[in-house]
């Protein structure tokens, strides 16, 4: 046996390739989870795609995995850019952090103005079971470490303003063992084939919308991974972040799987499925509260004598639905009283607030059709600037019903709890906008006696 025999006949024993394939991916964990392994910047995405397309299949001994997967989200109301740049700038809201990465070209991004991309990263903890050498069911701990990146393009198709397009790679790295299986089980393996070659049809399923919750996946793999996007490299105009990288093979392979690669491949799959359930909750909240946001900053900055970002009573009400808000007899039961009179009162009433509180300090809307007013007020008469996220509505409706309503409007989701400890942390400016309120409905009800 000449050398170049023997190193290779020591790297079989020793299981250099399964060594390597665990080493790469603890690494990578490492990184994302705080250590500085990397210069700032280090695009990670990158390596990921080129490590998959080198190893089709993970070595029979390794005791890491990866899975890569795409998921097309189609949002009804804002553009997929917006969405994205969305749950960046608020990361903790969803629990996640964010990586910026130094793009592979000089180019920068015109919608941004950054030459910068972001992956958006999750880390969790879970016991997964396998089997050893022996058969015996055993437990091990897993850092599992979710990496979700934005794409424009899929398998060379640009996607429309609103499809949001996500790539997530899932990692599974042992924190108990460092290296790889001495053994392998080989009497209760199969053998399979790694992976489905992209087909021609494969392009037009991003159409197929789902009507239930717009979500879908698109080019699911059969075992491990997703091919890379095939031809993506020909649009690097479209997409900033792709380079000439390892090539796609574009050959099936077959693969041996032993009985513990069988089991992790079950569990990839269960991790996969709460992986997407778990990304779709995300955005789907992201989309509520990237929407109430825009509506509010909207209706702050518009004005009744300005038809720039004028809002609508439809986009009104849509923010309204989206906000959360209690009547004004549950801030103070005795403030009950200003629901027990008469139309004509209340007309009074809104002339008086519309003199009180000028356009700046209020927001008014109208429907002709049905004869409803509402008014948002956003500030005290005494106070030089609104609180940003809080305002008194009053409505009014004649027909068909007569309908009157005095509520406090808080920018928090709809599910927020406002009890007396909210009010206690409040800002006294909250207190002051609503005693300007009540007192402004006082004077108007003194009036209307002594009248």
């Amino acid at each position: 046996m000449n050398f170049l025999d023997e190193l290779d006949s020591i790297k079989v024993r020793m299981h250099l390739h399964s060594f390597t394939y665990d080493y790469h991916l603890r690494t990578i964990h490492s990184y994302i989870s705080g250590r500085q392994l990397f210069q700032h910047g280090y695009h990670l995405i990158s390596f990921l795609d080129d490590f998959i397309r080198y190893y089709q299949k993970a070595p029979n001994y390794a005791r890491n995995h990866i899975y890569t997967d795409n998921l097309l989200y189609e949002s009804k109301r804002i553009t997929a850019d917006q969405l994205f740049s969305y749950i960046i700038k608020h990361k903790h809201n969803y629990n996640i952090n964010v990586f910026s990465m130094n793009t592979t070209f000089a180019t920068i991004d015109q919608s941004t103005g950054m030459n910068e991309e972001y992956v958006l990263i999750h880390l969790s903890t879970h016991r997964i079971p396998y089997l050893d050498e022996n058969c015996i069911q055993q437990e091990d701990n897993f850092d599992v470490a979710l990496l979700v990146a934005y794409q424009k393009v899929n398998n060379a198709r640009i996607l429309k303003p609103r499809q949001l397009c996500l790539k997530f790679y899932l990692l599974l790295t042992s924190q108990r063992e460092l290296f790889p299986k001495l053994y392998s089980i080989r009497h209760k393996g199969q053998f399979k084939t790694i992976r489905m070659l992209l087909m021609g049809n494969n392009n037009n399923n991003g159409n197929n919308s789902n009507g239930n919750n717009g979500t879908q996946t698109i080019n699911k793999s059969t075992l491990v991974h997703n091919p890379i996007d095939e031809n993506v490299h020909h649009h690097h105009s479209i997409d900033r972040s792709i380079y000439a990288g390892i090539c796609d093979e574009k050959i099936n392979y077959l693969g041996y799987f032993n009985a513990h690669e069988i089991v992790m491949l079950q569990i990839l799959e269960q991790k996969v499925n709460e992986t997407k359930h778990y990304l779709e909750g995300i955005i789907k909240t992201a989309e509520i509260d990237c929407r109430r946001d825009y509506l509010w900053d909207t209706m702050i900055g518009s004005t009744t004598t300005s038809n720039e970002q004028q809002m609508t009573m439809e986009d009104f009400d849509e923010l309204l639905s989206l906000v959360k808000s209690i009547r004004l007899d549950e801030y103070d039961p005795l403030l009950s009283e200003f629901n027990s009179f008469n139309i004509h009162w209340y007309q009074l009433l809104a002339q008086k607030l519309e003199f009180k509180f000028d356009n700046n300090r209020c927001r008014k809307f109208y429907n002709r059709n049905i004869s409803s007013f509402k008014m948002a007020i956003l500030e005290s008469s005494s106070s030089s600037s609104n609180l940003k996220d809080c305002f008194i509505l009053f409505h009014l409706r004649n027909a068909p019903s007569f309908i009157v309503e005095f509520r406090i409007v808080f920018n928090k989701p709809s599910s927020t709890t406002i009890d007396e400890d909210f009010f206690r942390r409040c800002d006294h400016r909250y207190h002051e906008l609503i005693e300007d309120f009540v007192n402004t409905c006082a004077a108007h009800l003194l009036t209307m006696l002594l009248s």
